[in-house]
């Protein structure tokens, strides 16, 4: 195999299998997108799930804020027929996911000082 057929993107191999005629991925991770206001499946453009505005009310506790994120990857996954593979799992992504807002809204808040 050359360098060039290694690359071919029809020759890569993502985390995808065929089960009834349908593809279907597995959740590897979820990140929050550049506008802060999705979550991208996998960092695939191809899997966003919006954000619900509720997320940004001030005064959510931050077991709240993991619900929140939680239950949008579960719908995420569901709509873009992406295999969640467990409720540990979607805990783990949402807590980056939070993690990842949180740190964005600090930054922000530093930059108006």
């Amino acid at each position: 195999m050359t360098v060039e057929e290694d690359t071919n993107p029809s020759n890569l191999k993502f985390s995808v299998q065929e089960q009834e005629g349908e593809l279907e991925c597995k959740l590897s991770f979820a990140s929050l997108s550049l506008d802060n206001v999705r979550i991208l499946l996998n960092d695939e453009p191809y899997y966003p799930v919006r954000l619900p505005t509720s997320l940004f009310v001030k005064n959510k506790s931050d077991e709240e804020r993991l619900k929140i994120v939680k239950d949008t990857i579960f719908e995420g996954c569901t709509l873009h027929k992406v295999d969640e593979i467990s409720d540990e799992n979607v805990t783990r992504c949402a807590k980056e996911v939070v993690r990842h807002i949180d740190e964005r809204e600090r930054a922000r808040a530093a930059a108006s000082l």
